[in-house]
């Protein structure tokens, strides 16, 4: 299992760091540093800082006040990409270089735990994929960086089209790892993708997809806890594979409000579901894979049909 860690540069770490902990996040206090947090689940952590620099700050005034500054994927070897066209710094370490990044800088910090969520904990395992938003006239070199400096494999890509507008998802996969990386790109104007970068002010990351063992015991706990999900057309539920699903296992798919993908053998499937944006454009999605190793392409289709 890959280990990620992301890194949010934030004028808000009040608002993320509840975030966090309505996701059973664990929280520990810098050391040294003031204005900085470290969020840890299972092979997910998350480092929420304040900005320290006025360049910081100008940086976040521009982005809507959060940005992915950096990511961290733990790896044997030792690499790193900093990558002005992808707007933010990929980075490759060793397990141990990662460890010693947190010991040598964090402690726990039980009082800032929210312990009233801890009698139910959402099952985030690791995270699934990360998607981000890039011009389309960037992506042969950024494609280019990720397969020959950090050793990233290309999946086939896949057009997503709505009525009006469509977009280009490209995944890369780590090796005998279960992470992805996603490219977002588009030729349209007014597509959903180069609405981001104008409203980011340039590329960056579009959303984090955490893997959920039980969405269906998830999702409404989350929705309870204020945590905003898109809705999910009517239409929606009328395009699923009733050949494959009963009229109940449609309705709790409903109720839920989860998309659903059968794998083309029929022996797998993909949950998932996304929030409303929760810092500027940026936004999380909930996932489950079972024997299925795409990203709901038809799935994405049809909602982006429907809410078109």
């Amino acid at each position: 299992m890959v280990f990620v860690h992301l890194i949010f540069l934030t004028q808000n770490l009040e608002s993320l760091s509840s975030l966090l902990g309505i996701l059973g996040f664990r929280s520990y206090s810098a050391k040294k540093r003031e204005g900085s947090l470290l969020f840890q689940q299972n092979h997910i952590s998350i480092e929420g800082r304040l900005p320290s620099s006025s360049h910081e700050k100008e940086s976040l005034n521009k982005k809507q006040g959060t940005t992915i500054a950096e990511f961290w994927i733990s790896t044997p070897q030792e690499k790193s990409l900093v990558f002005d066209k992808l707007g933010t710094t990929i980075q490759c370490l060793p397990p141990n270089k990662i460890s010693e990044y947190f010991e040598s800088r964090f402690y726990i910090n039980q009082d800032r735990t929210d312990q009233s969520h801890h009698n139910f904990q959402p099952i985030l395992s690791h995270i699934d994929h990360v998607a981000l938003n890039i011009k389309e006239e960037h992506f042969s070199v950024t494609s280019e960086s990720l397969r020959k400096k950090l050793g990233f494999v290309p999946l086939a890509p896949q057009k997503i089209s709505g009525h009006t507008t469509s977009f280009t998802c490209s995944a890369f996969q780590l090796p005998g790892a279960s992470f992805f990386l996603v490219l977002n790109t588009s030729c349209d104007p007014g597509s959903q993708i180069n609405d981001f970068l104008n409203r980011h002010n340039g590329p960056g990351v579009q959303h984090i997809a955490f893997h959920s063992e039980n969405l269906e015991a998830s999702i409404p706990y989350l929705k309870q806890n204020s945590i905003p999900f898109i809705d999910i057309p009517e239409d929606y539920y009328n395009t699923l594979y009733k050949k494959e699903l009963t009229s109940q296992e449609i309705n709790s798919l409903k109720k839920a409000h989860l998309l659903y993908e059968p794998s083309l053998n029929h022996e797998g499937f993909l949950k998932q579901t996304f929030t409303k944006n929760l810092f500027g454009p940026l936004f999380f999605e909930i996932i489950h894979r079972h024997n299925l190793s795409g990203f709901g392409e038809n799935n994405i289709t049809n909602l982006f049909k429907a809410l078109e």
